[in-house]
């Protein structure tokens, strides 16, 4: 009896030994993995900037002409303005097509800017044209300056309401450049002579032929004997080296000066962003006012480059130029009358031009 009850003791023990081996030798739990920090989020991709606008211009002249550079300058300066959201692509000469067209160019989609002469279309742009009468105006700066001041006065609005103004192209008064020498109004008979809008009406009044020809192919035509003398400034004149073929000028007291400008499209314009479009419309006067500084400082070049080429500068007497002023003056009151006859407040412009000239121009 007590032999059973050993055995059954000593069986309890070794079970209980057994047992606490099996699960006092279990593998202890693998640890649960540590958390990763959190990946950061992707940077986003670099927004491209918008491509730069284009603006096509077309000049109509050299690239050294005071008319072109003024366009470069002006590119220049917008593309800074705009901080490069602006480049313009110049085209000088007349590459898209011919000078007198550029206007319909502008307007028809070709180009969005181009150089536009007002006599290109006489009679459109009356206000715009009336500094080809005789006036007391001897540089350029001072009819750009009083042009763009006109325009802001608001008596231009009317005329240009089919173009934007990029800016004004204005120039110096003009000389006549012949073959032979022009000493008298009678020297003028038989003479074909290159002038448009009322300069021809000033050649008519001399006693000429006026030839209508662009400036920028009046080498060509004077050449070929198609013109045999020309009105033009002196500016001009030496940018298109007509001091080669001409070999006499003669300036005289009543001369005209002319004025033009860079017209753009203006459905163009309506489309450029605002600071664009206020950046364009800043840059009017300056541009403005630098050709026509430009024009003036060719002027005194003109001359000189004439002189070297050997050409004769005819002083008129004192009585001659007289006779020159008799005929050629009445062309300013004509003009203002006509267009008062129309509506147009002709004698209150006229009127400005000369209250300002008197301000602007060189004291003598």
């Amino acid at each position: 009896m007590k032999s059973r009850k050993l055995y059954l003791v000593l069986g309890l023990i070794l079970v209980s030994a057994l047992l606490s081996g099996v699960f006092g030798c279990q593998a202890p739990a693998t640890p649960a993995p540590a958390t990763s920090p959190a990946a950061k989020p992707a940077a986003p991709a670099p927004t491209a900037a918008p491509a730069a606008t284009k603006l096509r211009l077309q000049t109509g002249y050299g690239q050294t002409h005071p008319i072109s550079k003024s366009a470069t300058w002006w590119a220049e300066q917008l593309q800074k303005k705009t901080n490069g959201k602006v480049n313009v692509e110049i085209f000088y000469g007349t590459p898209l097509g011919a000078a007198n067209t550029q206007l319909e160019m502008v307007l028809g989609g070709t180009v969005d800017i181009a150089y536009f002469s007002f006599p290109w279309k006489t009679g459109v742009y009356p206000l715009n044209e009336i500094f080809y009468v005789p006036l007391p105006i001897s540089k350029a700066e001072t009819v750009a300056r009083i042009h763009y001041a006109l325009y802001q006065k608001g008596y231009l609005t009317k005329e240009l309401s089919a173009v934007k103004v990029a800016w004004f192209a204005d120039g110096p008064p003009g000389v006549f450049s012949a073959r032979k020498p022009i000493r008298a109004m009678e020297d003028f008979k038989a003479l074909k002579v290159r002038g448009t809008g009322i300069q021809a009406e000033m050649i008519k009044r001399l006693g000429g032929t006026p030839i209508d020809i662009p400036s920028a192919e009046a080498y060509q035509a004077l050449e070929k004997g198609v013109a045999d003398a020309l009105f033009l400034n002196m500016a001009s004149q030496y940018s298109m080296k007509l001091y080669e073929i001409l070999k006499y000028v003669t300036p005289f007291e009543a001369s005209t000066a002319f004025s033009s400008m860079y017209a753009m499209n203006p459905d163009v314009f309506k489309k450029l962003p605002s600071d664009v479009q206020a950046a364009i419309d800043s840059l009017i006067e300056g541009a403005s006012v630098y050709e026509a500084q430009l024009y003036d400082q060719d002027t005194a070049t003109g001359y000189d480059a004439f002189k070297k080429a050997g050409a004769e500068f005819v002083t008129l007497s004192a009585a001659e130029n007289k006779r020159w002023s008799d005929v050629l003056l009445p062309i300013t009151d004509k003009y203002v009358s006509d267009l008062e006859a129309k509506g147009i407040p002709a004698k209150k412009v006229i009127e400005e031009i000369k209250a300002l000239a008197a301000q602007l121009e060189p004291k003598k």
